[in-house]
């Protein structure tokens, strides 16, 4: 039993070292900017590795039961590869967003699959979704939201002019 599931361990493991080091990242953070728990606001930098710290958090489960099912109903070595290529793929992304927000979605991350076959190929660096003051002027979001377009309705007289049409 132990030969058909020992690859799906192994990558088990490692996806729970990987979660380890993204909580060790938060905590170095934390006493870093003078941040103690529960808060989770506090200068950019903080936010952005406690927020890739929880959206990586967040998607543990769902790799975690894709993988094992995948790797006992299907096959287990391709299940651990491609395993072994989200957890990669994932550690790329925690430091691109460490980085910078800017950096975390570009044109080689992974993550960027889902905007490119919305046609977003090259997202502007300098902007962010949160710093649009107007959600359908926002460049990333003009792939997702159809055009928003400013109707006038025709100015009627509601109030007669005369009294004896009031009867």
């Amino acid at each position: 039993m132990l030969d058909q599931i020992h690859l799906l361990a192994a990558v088990t493991v490692l996806g729970v070292l990987e979660q380890a080091y993204f909580f060790l990242q938060v905590i170095y953070a934390r006493r870093a900017f003078g941040i103690s728990p529960p808060k989770i606001s506090g200068p950019p930098e903080f936010e952005r590795i406690f927020r890739a710290q929880v959206n990586s958090s967040e998607y543990f489960p769902i790799f975690l039961a894709l993988l094992w099912q995948a790797g006992l109903f299907f096959h287990q070595g391709l299940a651990a590869a491609l395993g072994l290529v989200y957890l990669y793929a994932r550690y790329r992304y925690f430091m691109g967003y460490k980085a910078s927000s800017s950096e975390s979605i570009s044109p080689g991350h992974p993550a960027f699959l889902p905007l490119s076959l919305h046609g977003a190929e090259h997202p502007p660096p300098s902007q962010s979704v949160t710093h649009c003051s107007v959600p359908h002027q926002c460049p990333r979001l003009q792939v997702l939201l159809p055009p928003v377009h400013s109707y006038r309705l025709p100015a009627t007289n509601t109030v007669p002019s005369d009294k004896s049409t009031l009867t």
